[in-house]
């Protein structure tokens, strides 16, 4: 039970571009991971549909342990040139971007702007307020609970894979023309 993740990221990018971002950088997790290659797949087609360039530098991966990340965000953002706006792996990539963001004095989102996937309770309290997918992780349990029953009960029951549907939440941290 997984969401479209190529898709979700394609919104992402669209709304970034929608915004005015021109150089887009995806931030993820461990490169080995799928659902990088997913989000990647939709990153580029967004791109390529909006006739931006795909940037390689700014394909960038990382651990999740908080060295890793902070050392892949300096990277990433204390170059000559930093991108105008980034989708992350997770919002806690997003939150340690913000960070870094804040140390080397870039401005949220006059400067860059940012897209979280996971769409956690703390995006509200983070200042700005964090953009970012939604997914919903509630009916995914129940889902896939749903399937192991039934595989339980039928063992003969075939391979089911489902899709559902995911939103992208726009908060502060991509709204260049209205802080609340």
């Amino acid at each position: 039970v997984i969401i479209d993740n190529q898709r979700a990221a394609y919104e992402a990018i669209s709304h970034l571009v929608s915004i005015g971002c021109k150089k887009i950088a995806y931030f993820g997790g461990p490169e080995v991971l799928q659902i990088n290659e997913d989000r990647i797949a939709g990153y580029k087609q967004a791109l390529s549909d909006n006739g931006l360039d795909i940037i390689e530098k700014y394909l960038v991966y990382s651990n999740f342990d908080k060295v890793s990340l902070m050392s892949a965000a300096r990277k990433l953002l204390y170059g000559p040139e930093f991108p105008d706006g980034i989708l992350t792996f997770s919002d806690q990539i997003a939150i340690n971007i913000m960070l870094v963001a804040k140390e080397r004095g870039i401005s949220i989102p006059e400067e860059l702007s940012l897209v979280g996937f996971n769409n956690e309770p703390v995006d509200e309290l983070l200042e700005p307020s964090l953009t970012s997918i939604d997914q919903p992780g509630y009916r995914m349990g129940e889902e896939a609970a749903q399937l192991i029953v039934s595989q339980l009960n039928n063992n003969r029951h075939p391979f089911e894979k489902r899709i559902l549907k995911s939103s992208l939440v726009v908060r502060n941290s991509t709204n260049k023309n209205k802080m609340i």
